[in-house]
Parts: C-alpha cells; structure tokens; sequence
C-alpha cells in the first residue's frame, strides 16, 4: 500500500496541478498533440494497474503508517507543483512579450513549457538537498533527470484526464483560474516604498525568528556545549540572515496586488506556525543527545494540522478580511521580534560564556610511563545489557580481559554525559540537571579525588569532549590540552544553525530530517595549529585509534616518570554508531553489538601491548560506561528497565595469564574514586570504599539520580533529577525506589522547592 500511494503521489499531485494549468494557459491544443499524450498516459497507467496488482497481493499497511512513510515525497513534490502553478502564471502574466514568445516556442514545439518548470524545480530541489542536506543525497545528473522525468510523465498522464473531462468542470476551473490570473495580471496602486516597508517587516520577523533567535538561544541556553566563543559565532549566523532577508525581499518584491499579499500572508504564517511550534507544541526535546526522536502517528497527523491551520490564518484573513490584514501582519511581525529580543537580551545577561583558547589532543593518547599506569576507559552510553548480547554474538570478544573482574550488578551515577563524565573525573555531584558554567568550575577546582591525581601522577592525559572541562585551572594542568587560536567554518555553523532552527520551527513529520547535536555546531571549529584534536562524539576517533595501535603500538614515554593517569572517553554505542565489529570505521549504521566488538578488540589490542611492554601487571585498568542506555527524559519511568553502565576492574597485581571471572558485588560509580586512589598509593577510604573493599553479598544501597521531565515544563533542558536508591540487584527494576529527593533545574521558578 505504501509504494502504491508513493508511486501515486508523485505521478498524480504534481501532474494534475500542473495539467489544470497547462490547459488553461498554453495556446496550442491540437489532435496530433493529445493523441501522443493519451498514448504515453495509457503507458503510465498500465504501470500504476501494474502497481496496483502486486499491492493487493501484498500485504496491508496502517493508513498511519502509510503517511509517515509518504511525507519524505512531500519535498519531491513541493518544487514541481509551485513551479506548476507559478511559472506558468508569470510567464503568460507577468513576464515581458518577448519572455512569454521565448516560453511559447517550447509550449509549441516541446511537450509544455512545464519541461522548463521541471528542470528549474529540479535544480532548486538540488540545491536544497547540499545545503540542508535533507534527503542525504548529492548533486547528479541522474537525480536531475529522474525528477524532470516524473514531472513530464505526470503531466503528461493528468493531461489525458483533463482533456476527456466534462467541459462544465473545465469552465468552472477556467473561471478560477482568470481570476488568478488577473490578480497576479493587477498592477499595485500602493506605492513602492509602502510594499518594500511591509516586505521587510514581514521578512525580518521570519529572518529573526527562524535565523537568528534560535542558534542564539541555543548556545546561551547550552553554553557549556559548545567548544567556541559567542563572539566567533554570532557575527556568521547574522551575515546569514542578512543575506537570507535581503533575497527574501527581492522575490516577494517581484508579486503585486493580491499576489504580494498572498505571498506576504504565507511567510507571515510559515513564521507563526513556527514560532507556535517552538514555544507550544514541541512538548519534550530532545535536541542535544544527537538520537532521534520518535512520536505516535497520531501525534504526527495532529500535530501536522496544526501546523498548517496556523500557517494558513494570515492568508485567510488577507483573502477574506483584507481591511485588517496590514495590521495583522505588521503588529505580529513587531510582536514576534520584540519578545524575542527581550528574550535574548535577558539570557545574555545571565549567562557567562566561556573563553576557550585551549583544545583537548590526541597527543600521548597511545603513551604511558615505564612504572605503574591507571586508565580509565569510558565507553559511551554502553549499557551491561550489550555485554550477553556481544558475547552471543561474538563468543570470544572477552577473551583477552586477563585478570579483570567483571562486575554486572553496577549501577551509575546519572543518566546523562554532561552529569556522569564531570562526576567520574571529579567525584563531586553537581545535583541539578542542567549545571551553571560557575558549577562546572566549582566542581572541579574543589575535587580532592582530582587534585590527588594531578599531584600524584607523573603526566594526565583526558580524552574527552573539550567542552567538558571548563575549569581553566584543570586545562592547565592537563598534558594533551594545547593552545590554540582557532576560527569556525562558516558553511559549517551555518548547516547547522539552520538545522537547529529548522527542527524547532518545523511539524513533528519534517523534525528528524534536521536533528543536530552539539557536535554539529562543534566540528566547525577549525584550529590552526593543529588537526589532531580530540572529538569523542565519533566512531572515526576509536578507529583512528587502534590504527595507531596496530601501526606503532601503545609506547613507554619516559618523560612521565613511574606514573601516568589516562581517562579515554570514546563514542561507543552512544549514536551515531559507524563502528563496525572489528573497530574500523564505516559509513553504515552499525549495531551495538557491533561497536562493543570493536571497541573490545581496540581495548584487547591496548592491553596486549601493555602486556608485550611488560607493563601489564603493575597496571590499573577500568572499563565502565558514563551511563546505560536512557531514554529522553520522562514523567514517569514505570515499565522500562532501568539502565546500568557496564564494569570491568585489573588490579595492579593481576597478571596476564590469569581469566576474568565474574561477581554479583554490588558496585558503583561512587566506588571508582577509593579504587583509583589506593591504585595511585593514597588512602582511598577517604573517597569512599574500592572495589575489593566491598563483599559479594553485601546488602548495600546505591543512588542514581535520574533526569525525568518536570510535569509543568515540557523543555528537555527544564528536567528534574529525582533520587532514586537501589537496594540488592540493580538489574532488577523493583529494586529502584525513589527517596522523594527532587532537584529542580537552575532555569526553573521552583528550583527553590528543592528538598
């Protein structure tokens, strides 16, 4: 049913739009023409019965489903019927005697002047695709010809139908369209400099609104995300809008009469449905995780009609109450940018955005000293359900784990990388969903967990996301965090300004054809002094890795004394995955299971080396994950199985030749700090209790603060952290029981209610 409707879709809509145009405009309506034209639709139709028998032998999809799967065809629709119904228009109205005698020749001498409409739509859904990169595909010429061919044979089919159809309707629809026509035909008795005053207004309304305010609040909103200053991103997305409202101006300029009116009326709505969208009814988002979002059918149809209902009030007010529109858009315009100003002006107020003269290398990523070694690997969004599933599928993906225990009664810290990752590195809790910049700093300039492994150990190498350290003091301190002047690709931030915008503005049915992520807007930072920066937010870092490995193998650096202390954060399960089962990047989406494999033989090939340099046994090694998998935050987590970081813990001592065995103990993040301090020859009971301290069947209570939606904000960044403690198996839902403790974000009214 589905490639039915597909297949109709695109050979109906647009051709019966452009068909109905065509034989109201074009001069030359001979037998000979249509005879060629009836043949050619009596070859369409064939294929569409054609179609039609192997849908009915087929099976029968959800006429919801069946609309979620058509929407994508929607953009292939959308530039052959506008340039179907407006071309045709403004080459037999508007345009010069000399244009319309030019376009008169291929309506005579080709199939119709809509050949010209069809490459014209084709070219601009081209450019639309390398800009926004929508539908994922390049610039070819076989793309360019598929299109022009669908639109022909649509025309061509839906030409047949009109010219057999009752001429009562061809009157009727000859009636409507003159009356477009000479709409469009009327010339404007307003002056120029009143429609280039109205014109602007309603463009800088869109322009601010879907341009500017957005990417804005995005980075003043997420300030910590980002691994760039304000000052080098807000000049590029406000040449952008310059450029973008100045074109916007000249074409709407190019109407008269109603026409302007109509044109003006739409982008008024597409800015209203928009900004109605981004303040109401996105509900929950989930914008800065890279996953993807998902809603019912229902929502999506709902949701869509909306959407189009705000979008078309302006332009029924211009039609049907013209003595008011002017206001309407004009005052809505006024009333849209103000309070997005005032919205701007106050975040740039509160928040201090980072100065960011230092990157985060891959320098000494593959070195350790000649003594004694403590790394920490942390395999993104890893969660212990991965582990029997790989080994299922990959038997002996943990065979060369000599010496780890591996722990799966683990539970984490928080749910999410912005808490869990700052927490590993510091063991001081930030209890609020969404830390201050001022939090961040604070939690590691005052960790005594962190200030022991700086003046303790010989060189510490961090390979995280740079935007995760923002104490100035800890970059300083940190060996492979360099200086650097840098500046930000202005394709880059504008490709993903736009797609930061678009998902906001945009009906449920388009949002994941624009999802983004920080690393979006983060990859367009060029530095000039270096390349080798390192980017945890990608499956090509872990590959480049162990290329390194393979090639060169992990090597002794003797400036580093008897101590070194590595914390190597990688992409791992979290998407995008392209991580293939034996740790080489690819293209594909790749499985979870497939990434744990490769990331397993990267850590095995890590640790052999280790083994081969003979340092293996004087090593501490940890393999955990920041958090498990967790769902975009919710009102209620009833149901679902709660999610558990993995952990595999080498004592110094255990040696190569020794198997990995495995206990029930009841361990967690909080138990990470003890272990590596004992490990570093300090006292650890003063951090806690390590791993070895803690008995198999101990009954023990560990807390997790999970981030679920707070049930009056319906913004991803407003989620709250609710306690939960965790009694016997954390594997085991029922053992999760919340404490009452809740914690309100720092943007919300009731942080003050926190207890």
């Amino acid at each position: 049913m589905i490639g039915l409707i597909k297949l109709i879709t695109i050979l109906v809509v647009p051709g019966f739009v452009a068909t109905l145009t065509d034989w109201h405009v074009s001069e030359s309506r001979n037998l000979g023409r249509s005879v060629v034209k009836f043949i050619m639709y009596a070859m369409t139709l064939g294929g569409m019965l054609f179609a039609v028998k192997a849908f009915f032998s087929g099976s029968n999809a959800p006429i919801v489903d069946a609309f979620i799967e058509l929407y994508p065809l929607l953009g292939y629709m959308a530039f052959d019927v506008v340039a179907a119904v407006v071309l045709p228009l403004f080459i037999n109205c508007r345009l010069p005697e000399r244009v319309r005698d030019a376009f008169g020749f291929w309506s005579r001498h080709f199939i119709s002047c809509y050949t010209v409409a069809a490459v014209l739509s084709a070219a601009a859904l081209i450019v639309y695709h390398r800009v926004i990169s929508v539908y994922n595909i390049g610039i070819t010429v076989n793309h360019m010809l598929i299109l022009c061919a669908v639109f022909v044979l649509s025309n061509l089919t839906l030409s047949a139908i009109v010219y057999i159809l009752p001429s009562g309707f061809k009157s009727t629809v000859s009636s409507l369209l003159s009356r477009i026509a000479e709409s469009v035909k009327r010339d404007d008795e307003r002056p120029f400099m009143h429609r280039l005053g109205s014109a602007t207004l309603v463009s800088l309304a869109f322009v601010f609104s879907v341009i500017v305010f957005i990417p804005y609040e995005i980075y003043l909103g997420n300030v910590g995300d980002f691994a760039f200053e304000f000052s080098k991103f807000w000049w590029i997305i406000a040449i952008e809008a310059v450029a973008v409202l100045a074109a916007m101006i000249v074409v709407e300029l190019l109407f008269k009469g109603k026409a302007f009116n109509v044109v003006l009326s739409l982008v008024f709505g597409v800015t209203l449905a928009g900004y109605v969208q981004s303040m109401f009814l996105n509900g929950l988002m989930d914008t800065m995780t890279g996953d993807v979002a998902t809603w019912s059918g229902s929502q999506v149809i709902v949701n869509l009609i909306i959407w189009i209902a705000v979008m078309l009030i302006p332009v029924a007010i211009c039609l049907f109450f013209d003595k008011i529109w002017k206001g309407v858009c004009r005052f809505g315009s006024v009333l849209i940018i103000g309070m997005q100003i005032v919205a701007l002006i106050g975040m740039m107020f509160v928040t201090e955005t980072p100065v960011v003269n230092t990157r985060l290398v891959t320098d000494g990523l593959c070195e350790v000293s000649s003594g004694k070694n403590v790394i920490i690997f942390v395999l993104d969004r890893f969660d212990q359900r991965y582990i029997d599933r790989t080994k299922a599928l990959y038997p002996d993906v943990y065979d060369r784990l000599h010496g780890f225990t591996y722990y799966p009664n683990t539970s984490g810290s928080y749910c999410f990388t912005h808490n869990a990752v700052p927490y590993l590195l510091t063991g001081n809790r930030v209890e609020e969903f969404d830390p201050t910049y001022e939090q961040y700093v604070e939690q590691m300039d005052t960790s005594k967990y962190w200030n022991y492994i700086v003046d303790n150990t010989g060189n510490v190498g961090i390979y995280t996301d740079n935007s995760i350290i923002k104490s100035e003091t800890a970059r300083d301190v940190i060996t492979n965090c360099t200086p650097v002047e840098y500046k930000l690709n202005m394709g880059d931030i504008t490709v993903a300004g736009l797609k930061s915008s678009l998902y906001r503005v945009s009906p449920f049915v388009m949002k994941n054809r624009f999802g983004y992520s920080a690393t979006d807007f983060n990859t367009a930072v060029m530095p000039a002094a270096f390349q080798n920066v390192y980017d945890p937010n990608t499956s090509l870092m872990e590959a480049n890795m162990l290329d390194d490995i393979q090639a060169n193998g992990v090597r002794i650096n003797e400036s580093y004394g008897d101590s070194c202390f590595r914390f190597i954060h990688v992409q791992s399960t979290h998407e995008p995955r392209h991580l293939d089962k034996n740790g080489d990047y690819t293209d594909e989406f790749t499985s979870c299971e497939d990434v744990a494999s490769g990331d397993f033989k990267l850590i095995s090939e890590y640790l052999e080396d280790l083994h081969e340099l003979g340092l293996y046994k004087d090593a501490t090694v940890i393999i955990t994950s920041d958090h498990g998998y967790n769902p975009v935050p919710t009102q209620q987590w009833d149901g679902w199985r709660y999610s558990n970081p993995i952990m595999f813990y080498k004592p110094a001592g255990a040696d190569w030749g020794e198997g990995m065995r495995t206990l029930e103990t009841p361990i967690s993040h909080d138990d990470i700090f003890a272990t590596v301090i004992n490990a570093l020859g300090g006292d650890g009971s003063q951090f806690g209790r390590a791993f070895e301290d803690i008995a198999e069947d101990e009954d023990r209570i560990r807390y997790f603060y999970a981030g679920l939606q707070d049930p009056d904000v319906t913004e991803y960044e407003s989620a709250i952290h609710v306690e939960y403690k965790i009694g016997g198996d954390a594997r085991d839902k029922n053992n999760w029981v919340e404490t009452g403790y809740r914690v309100y974000p720092n943007n919300s009214p009731k942080k003050q209610n926190n207890s």
